[in-house]
């Protein structure tokens, strides 16, 4: 069985799959990335197929492309940093993201990913938002992924948690 047949068929439930929440029911979640991470979208539509909204930074919106450093000359270090975070593409991206990650009542870094999807996971866990950190390759150890509420190493891993992610009032952004 292909890839993609072997993770419908784990999507492919036939009952209500939505994510019960004290508001209802969780319908964001925040994918955190990098541009280049190749299982990204394949995340995305698994989430999407378990009928989750599934923030997608590479599909917000088809008049513009992604953002890029490349995109705004950025090239050395030190003064020049601060005027690329200071640019009206950075800022814009900055946030949309911004908003979809305070929207989300959970969030999921998928490896490998680079510095500011570790501080977007961070942030979520910092929020309370439910966690987990996703990678099919192998994992090197980082202590601070603690924070996190699962690590998942499987596609069967990625949907059990988001079949069964629950945010409870008061319990803890790792106990689920």
């Amino acid at each position: 069985m292909d890839q993609s047949k072997s993770i419908r068929a784990l999507t492919t439930t036939g009952h209500d799959c939505r994510i019960p929440c004290e508001s209802g029911y969780v319908t964001n979640i925040f994918v955190a990335s990098s541009c280049s991470n190749e299982v990204y979208q394949e995340v995305v539509r698994v989430l999407e197929a378990l009928g989750l909204n599934a923030h997608n930074f590479r599909n917000l919106d088809d008049s513009k492309p992604v953002f890029q450093w490349d995109d705004i000359g950025f090239c050395d270090y030190g003064s020049s940093i601060r005027a690329s975070l200071k640019c009206s593409d950075a800022q814009a991206s900055y946030h949309s993201d911004m908003a979809a990650l305070a929207s989300a009542q959970a969030c999921l870094m998928v490896l490998p990913c680079g510095l500011s999807s570790h501080l977007v996971a961070g942030y979520a866990a910092g929020q309370r938002k439910r966690t987990a950190v996703f990678t099919l390759d192998e994992l090197k150890q980082e202590l601070m992924y603690n924070m996190f509420g699962r690590i998942l190493l499987s596609w069967s891993d990625l949907v059990a948690w988001a079949k069964q992610l629950q945010i409870v009032e008061g319990a803890s952004h790792g106990s689920i």
